[in-house]
């Protein structure tokens, strides 16, 4: 078994240190963290690289995401990850990525945001902030 997925990158996100459930997230959706009544992913493409002698597993994720209300920041759900780097990507890099394939030249470079991770269940998981500039 894979011990730990140890990148995320291409996120638009933001961690905070308190978590409250949005009126969305008490009425709807009470198995997340995500501010997805705020801002949500539309596409997503995960470049993986997989290490079965080490049992690793190295990712970059790239979200799309639409922004529904003004925020500064993004959530994401998350469980025993070690991040190395968010970052903020041109719209559409996903859709983009998926078309060119995982390893082709695609010219998308983006900007490090930072993030931080709030420990608010250690039986279901955490959530990972990320603060939009």
């Amino acid at each position: 078994m894979f011990s730990k997925l140890i990148c995320i990158t291409g996120l638009l996100s933001s961690v905070f240190a308190a978590w409250t459930p949005t009126e969305y997230q008490s009425n709807v959706d009470n198995s997340t963290y995500a501010n997805a009544d705020q801002i949500h992913t539309t596409h997503l493409h995960v470049d993986w690289i997989v290490d079965f002698n080490a049992e690793n597993l190295f990712a970059c994720i790239t979200h799309d995401l639409e922004v529904l209300e003004s925020v500064d920041h993004v959530v994401f759900d998350s469980w025993l990850l070690d991040i190395i780097q968010c970052e903020i990507v041109p719209s559409k890099s996903a859709r983009t990525l998926k078309n060119l394939g995982a390893y082709a030249e695609n010219g998308i470079v983006g900007s490090d945001l930072d993030w931080t991770i709030d420990v608010v269940n250690p039986e279901i998981g955490d959530a990972l902030t990320v603060h939009l500039d």
